[in-house]
């Protein structure tokens, strides 16, 4: 009897069934599983990473990185809770996990508490186990991370498949082999139905297997006429009788037959019948004998093959990973879809290709593996980055398999395109390293937080600013951190709920419960997980608010103060709707924009009314800035008054923002018309050509510098072009200066014509002109063609006829280009680059035009090799401090400045010129920095001991050196331990020092001259080119850059800017060195401006620190 229904199959059973098809198990290591598990790893940055697979009462690993057991309990397996699901289970925390918290691997030595595994799951359904990534700290996994690593896990799965229906192409060869022995067996054996018919007699005899194989038993049917009839299947009587009346009537001894016999219940019976011929010795059939073979289960057999071919082949082809069988004189003998999808070509050419002549395996090792893998019968596989044959750039997981077939051995090769999760992954970690930096770097304090309150992480200036760690804020979370019964909070709350972010005033109170005031800003956002987010930023405005007051109760005395003060101090208010008022203002005003305070008490327009057309705009952009940030308002701006005409105002002032919504500034505005006619005069004999009036070398070479850096950041390269007129002398020795002059200008102005604004054309001195053009093209090739087109145009321009005096003159040009950025260049090398190109160009017979092609590696090696050279130079010593003496103009030693000299055992003597910059790139320049101040402050000590007349010592003091978080600290350090009165010391600093962060470069200077030591601008009238600073800094003096000194006093450009630069000093009652004095000329030019020292190789040379002390002692 049968049950009226079966029981339902167990899925754990079909389960366990499923991964014992695949016969993975207790294998060995497979290169194929180890690459994927190791990318896995590398790509979501984890310590552990395994291919596991649940047995029925373990975890056993096929593939592990960073842990050390085969195999683990499935009572512990993470994993066995994965493959109920298909989608990737994440666990960010395990101690927060119900699941796992008290789980051996997370509790114990292991330490796991965070686990991501995606399930490996058969074309059936079953999950065999997982692909999974593993920390031993808590993380946050989205879903872009998920998607990836299921990507891996199909591929994991890809791979088990392949193999397994490798095997099951084994085993189907080996069926075959053995059906072929078994059907060699039948024919020999007596399995196969015997059968014999007399011709003569008609007498017919068939084995009792033969009616057995048709059904009958031991009840055959009768033996009449129509046997044959009643056996042959209708379809195939007519011709199986026409071959087997063929058969007797011709002359063959034995023939075969396929034919359908009917089974005695209805169905057909393959067969082969042989028969064996009798004949007469005259040639006739007298009888026939044979067998009838029933070749029902090799028909069977063969459609399963068929069938399972099929499958095997559908298999290969909708395969996602490409796959290609070659021979071993490597002949392809079959590849798919995927492969030739992954290459970039078609599947014709992928199998007309030999893989002992395809180039692109040579170049990226893929044909040594392929080698080794035909050779040994060892599976290989490798990672590779590479471009095919067919010119596709791929990154490819490659593995190879031997596939052997009695003593033919084929190569099956594997393999899955990686590129797009390796860009993937790349521009996430970019992407998350640009927010880790700006979060971590931001100035303002910044949390990130949940809606309703706890606080997810902060940033290190919010734990600085608040005195707690990252942990200990997220403990306290919103509650701990602000003043809930702040009655602007719950306000800004419901702002931020209603529109998505909000801005406002808060308390917030630090570590220790000190209240402080805080400006907060705040929004919602959705995070990668979905979840609802907000980000919280807020800002220390205690300082502010205490300036503020300040500022509030010294009103009164400011009022006092204010008639005494040339110029105006004042109140500045604007209201939420733009009106705007002088509420205060002292009587400078009147001298200031002519008007009287009453006037502007009410309405501020007709102070606006008086700003130049030029600065109004800027002014009102200053204002709107300060309004919006509360930052203090800075500006320099011209006004155009009935009176006075147009003059130079300075304003400063700080703002506050009052209860009603609108702004209040407090501060003072200046006359600064002398000052900036100065600074014009001074700018423009600095900066620009006097016959031309185009930028000089100075300006261009800051033109430059910018567009370099402007290039480096856009993307967009540009080009500079040296310009050399080419019969310019030829003109000039036959006309005079005078027309040469004329044409210098004619072609100034031309070349001004043409280009566009935001490109610059200067003149380096004679003929030569550069132009500097910027935003030519992404990349080199585009770059260059637009360069040549502004060449061309070039070309034609200064090929025009001048006409200068009724004389008509012409002139070609020979032009050099030198395209950048082409990474690490500096403003000297492309300049460099263009006047070789240019030589280079007139070489080839005047009139062309020649780019720049000269590699630079050799540059960047010799400058490695000296920043190495440099190190050890400062570890050995091969550093030495030398002194050059300043003396007064009646020629009295009256100080000297420490230099720095370096005798290398090979390179000889190295200039300072060739080590400095290197040492500012590199960092060494605050070892060497260290070691000059140092030699300075034990060089004082020593004379001060021996009761010497003490010379104050110059010390050169680089950028970095200065803006290094510990230089002050290190300067008192040294002073201490040497004893050295640091009223000895000056520090010498660029102009360029005080670009950045002034107020943080006025507060340290303040600082270091607190202690006594004094300050000189070094290489004055080179650098920046504002003379404000030297009203507000506490310097000591100045120093004229030896450029300027050189060329005087026959140079006028150069004397003026020397006369101007003694009579500003002058007015600021500072002091003023002139370097490089070489000649007597200049050290009488000196000496009657006025200036105070004198330093150069005129008076004294460089020597040796040792020496000069001597020298000092013997005095």
């Amino acid at each position: 009897m049968m049950p009226d229904s079966l029981p339902p199959p167990d899925p754990e059973a079909q389960r366990l069934q499923a991964l014992c098809d695949y016969g993975v198990l207790d294998t060995g290591a497979d290169p194929a599983f180890d690459e994927i598990t190791q990318l896995a790893a590398r790509l979501f940055a984890a310590p552990i990473a395994f291919v596991s697979l649940i047995d029925r009462e373990r975890q056993w690993f096929k593939s592990r990185v960073g842990f050390d057991l085969p195999e683990t309990p499935r009572s512990i397996a993470f994993c066995d809770h994965a493959i109920r699901g298909r989608d990737v289970m994440v666990v960010p925390d395990t101690r927060l996990d119900p699941r796992f918290a008290a789980n051996p691997v997370v509790t114990g030595a292991a330490g796991i508490r965070f686990y991501a595994g995606a399930p490996l799951v058969t074309p059936s359904g079953q999950a065999l186990g997982t692909l999974c990534v593993l920390d031993r700290v808590p993380r946050d996994f989205g879903p872009e991370p998920c998607a990836t690593l299921a990507v891996l896990a199909r591929q994991v799965m890809a791979q088990l498949e392949l193999k397994r229906q490798h095997g099951l192409l084994s085993d189907t060869v080996h069926a075959l082999q053995a059906s072929e022995t078994r059907m060699a067996l039948v024919l020999k054996g007596a399995n196969d139905g015997f059968w014999d018919w007399d011709l003569v007699s008609g007498e017919r005899f068939h084995s009792e297997r033969g009616w057995q194989m048709l059904g009958y038993g031991d009840e055959p049917p009768p033996y009449d006429d129509r046997l044959w009839e009643r056996l042959v299947h209708p379809e195939d009587l007519r011709q199986a009788g026409r071959r087997f009346q063929d058969a007797i009537k011709g002359s063959a001894e034995h023939f075969a037959i396929e034919l359908r016999l009917l089974h005695r219940d209805g169905h057909e019976v393959p067969v082969l019948t042989r028969g064996f011929i009798v004949r007469s010795a005259r040639g006739c059939a007298l009888r026939v004998a044979g067998t009838n073979t029933d070749l029902s289960e090799r028909r069977a057999a063969e459609q399963a093959l068929r069938a399972e071919q099929q499958l095997n082949r559908q298999i290969v082809e909708n395969s996602p990973v490409g796959i290609c069988i070659y021979e071993d004189d490597g002949r392809c003998v079959s590849a798919n879809e995927a492969m030739a999808r992954y290459i970039g070509t078609d599947l014709a050419r992928v199998k007309a290709q030999n893989f002992h002549r395809i180039e692109s395996w040579r170049r990226n090792g893929i044909y040594a593996l392929a080698l080794h893998t035909l050779s040994s019968g060892e599976p290989s596989a490798q990672v590779v980055q590479t471009r095919t044959t067919f010119g596709k750039d791929v990154w490819l997981a490659v593995n190879f398999s031997a596939l052997d077939s009695g003593e033919e051995r084929r190569l099956m090769l594997m393999i899955s395109d990686l590129t797009e999760h390796r860009r993937a992954e790349q521009e996430r970690q970019e992407t998350q390293e640009r927010f880790e930096m700006l979060f971590a770097h931001s100035m303002d304090g910044v949390l990130q937080t949940l809606p309703e309150g706890p606080v997810l992480a902060a940033n290190p200036a919010a734990c600085a600013m608040l005195g707690l760690s990252e942990a200990e804020l997220i403990r306290r979370g919103r509650q701990g951190l602000l003043d809930v019964d702040d009655p602007r909070l719950q306000p800004l709350l419901d702002e931020r709920a209603r529109s998505g972010r909000a801005r406002g005033e808060l308390r917030m109170f630090r570590a220790d419960g000190e209240p402080f005031e805080v400006e907060v800003s705040s929004s919602l956002y959705t995070g990668r997980d979905g979840r609802r987010l907000s980000s919280v930023m807020f800002r220390d405005i205690t300082e502010r608010r205490t300036w503020a007051r300040r500022l509030e109760e010294s009103l009164d005395l400011l009022e006092n103060l204010a008639r005494h003060v040339p110029g105006v101090i004042y109140q500045f208010r604007r209201y939420p709707d733009g009106r705007s008022c002088f509420p205060f203002a002292s009587e400078g005003i009147r001298a200031i924009y002519e008007v009287g305070a009453e006037e502007v008490m009410n309405d501020a327009s007709l102070v606006f009314a008086r700003l130049h057309p030029d600065d109004a705009a800027a002014v009102g952009a200053a204002i709107e800035v300060s309004a919006t940030t509360l930052q203090p308002w800075r500006q320099e701006f011209r006004v155009i008054l009935p009176e006075q005409g147009e003059r130079w105002r300075q304003g400063e002032a700080l703002p506050e923002r009052l209860a009603d919504g609108s702004v209040l500034w407090h501060g003072f505005i200046s006359d600064v018309t002398e000052r900036k006619r100065i600074e014009a005069r001074t700018h423009r004999l600095a900066h620009f050509d006097a016959l031309t009036g185009l930028p000089n070398r100075r300006l261009l070479l800051e033109r430059i510098e910018h567009a370099l850096g402007s290039a480096k950041r856009s993307g967009q390269m540009g080009a500079l072009l040296f310009i050399d007129l080419d019969n310019f002398k030829d003109i000039n020795d036959a006309r005079g200066h005078a027309v040469g002059d004329v044409m210098l200008q004619q072609v100034a102005r031309r070349l001004e014509a043409l280009l566009r604004g935001e490109d610059s054309v200067a003149r380096l001195g004679g003929d030569e002109f550069v132009v500097l053009v910027g935003n030519l093209g992404s990349d080199a090739d585009s770059a260059a063609r637009s360069a040549m087109a502004v060449v061309e145009k070039l070309r034609q321009l200064l090929d025009s006829p001048y006409e200068i005096d009724g004389h008509c003159y012409s002139a070609s040009g020979s032009i050099g280009i030198t395209l950048f950025p082409k990474g690490g260049e500096r403003v000297d090398d492309l300049l460099r680059e263009a006047d070789t190109a240019m030589y280079r160009a007139k070489a080839a017979g005047r009139n062309r035009i020649a780019f720049f092609e000269a590699a630079m590696q050799s540059e960047v090696e010799q400058r490695l090799a000296l920043e190495q050279d440099l190190k050890e130079a400062i570890a050995g010593g091969q550093l030495q401090a030398h002194v050059q003496p300043q003396f007064d103009v009646g020629g009295r030693e009256v100080g000297a400045e420490l230099l720095l000299r370096w005798q290398h055992p090979t390179r000889g003597s190295v200039a300072p010129t060739q080590f400095i910059q290197v040492a500012e790139d590199s960092g060494l320049i605050l070892a060497l920095g260290d070691f000059v101040i140092r030699q300075a402050c034990v060089a004082l000590a020593s004379m001060s001991r021996r009761g010497e007349r003490r010379l104050p010592l110059s010390v050169n003091v680089s950028p970095r050196q200065f803006h290094h978080d510990g230089f002050v600290e290190g300067v008192r350090r040294v002073l201490a331990e040497t004893g050295a009165d640091a009223s000895g010391l000056i520090f010498e600093v660029t102009e360029g020092l005080l670009i950045d962060d002034w107020e943080a470069t006025l507060a340290r200077i303040s600082e270091l001259v607190a202690l006594g030591i004094r300050f000189s601008i070094d290489d004055f009238g080179t650098g920046y080119s504002s003379l404000a600073y030297l009203t507000r800094l506490p310097l000591y003096e100045l120093k004229i850059d030896r450029s300027f000194v050189t060329d005087m006093p026959g140079d006028t450009n150069a004397t003026a800017i020397v006369e101007a630069i003694v009579s500003v000093a002058r007015h600021l009652k500072l002091r003023v060195v002139a370097e490089g004095v070489e000649t007597r000329a200049q050290a009488d030019f000196l000496a009657g401006i006025g200036c105070d020292c004198l330093q150069g190789y005129l008076y004294a040379r460089p020597l040796p620190l040792a020496a000069w002390l001597a020298q000092r002692a013997l005095v």
